[in-house]
């Protein structure tokens, strides 16, 4: 493990746990942390005139109308930690603040 998340204290012994220490796979509701930059407009430097844009990440899941892409073998590191981030919170997720 890479230090985020819970790691579980105890092995249950239970066969038909699945997911991550016991813990069900996010089927209907998944927690994403979503990371969103501002840009000024060079030529309206006021407040109302910062756009800001969400940042697409290679791995990390998003748009919902785009296939998932192959990963393996390659193992996406910050995607995957960030995944670990949304479970948490930000006290336990020093590194993303």
């Amino acid at each position: 493990m890479t230090g985020v998340g819970d790691v579980p204290s105890r092995q249950s012994g239970k066969a038909n746990e699945w997911g991550w220490a016991g813990r069900d796979p996010s089927i209907v509701a998944r927690p994403e942390i979503i990371v969103e930059v501002q840009y000024e407009k060079e030529d309206d430097p006021s407040p109302l005139s910062q756009d800001w844009k969400e940042v697409d990440f290679r791995w990390k899941p998003g748009n919902l109308n785009s296939r998932p892409l192959q990963v393996a073998p390659h193992q996406p590191r910050l995607d995957w930690q960030m995944w670990f981030a949304a479970l948490g919170s930000y006290q336990h997720n020093p590194w993303f603040i």
